[in-house]
C-alpha cells in the first residue's frame, strides 16, 4: 500500500481518525499509515519553521533599515545644531552681543 496523504485529500485529523479505527490484524498497512501521517506532521513542521524564518529575516531587514534611519536622523540633528549655531555666529552683533535675527532661539530648541 502506497498512499500519499495529499493524493487521498485526507485532512491530518482525518488520518488521525482513520489509524484509530483500522483493523490491528493488518500491522503492515498500519505502520505505513503512521509513518505517512509522520511524513505529514515533518511536513508542516517544516512549512511552520520556514515561514518563522521568512518573518524573521523579514523582521531582521526591517530593524535594520530603522537602524540607519535613525542614524541619519542623529546625523541630520547634529548638522541643524551646527546650523544654528553658525547662524546665531553671524548674526549676533559683535559689539553689543545682541541677536539680530529674531526667531532664531526657537529654530535652535
Amino acid at each position: 500500500m502506497n498512499l500519499c496523504y495529499q493524493q487521498s485529500g485526507l485532512s491530518l485529523l482525518s488520518w488521525e481518525r482513520f489509524l484509530l479505527t483500522m483493523d490491528i490484524a493488518q500491522p503492515v498497512q498500519k505502520d505505513e499509515l503512521f509513518w505517512i501521517l509522520n511524513c505529514f506532521q515533518v511536513r508542516q513542521e517544516l512549512a511552520d519553521i520556514q515561514a518563522k524564518r521568512a518573518l524573521s529575516e523579514a523582521v531582521m531587514g526591517e530593524s535594520k533599515q530603522l537602524k540607519e534611519i535613525g542614524d541619519r536622523a542623529a546625523e541630520l540633528a547634529k548638522v541643524h545644531a551646527s546650523l544654528v549655531e553658525e547662524l546665531q555666529r553671524r548674526y549676533t552683533c559683535p559689539g553689543c552681543g545682541v541677536n539680530n535675527m529674531p526667531g532664531l532661539e526657537e529654530a535652535a530648541n
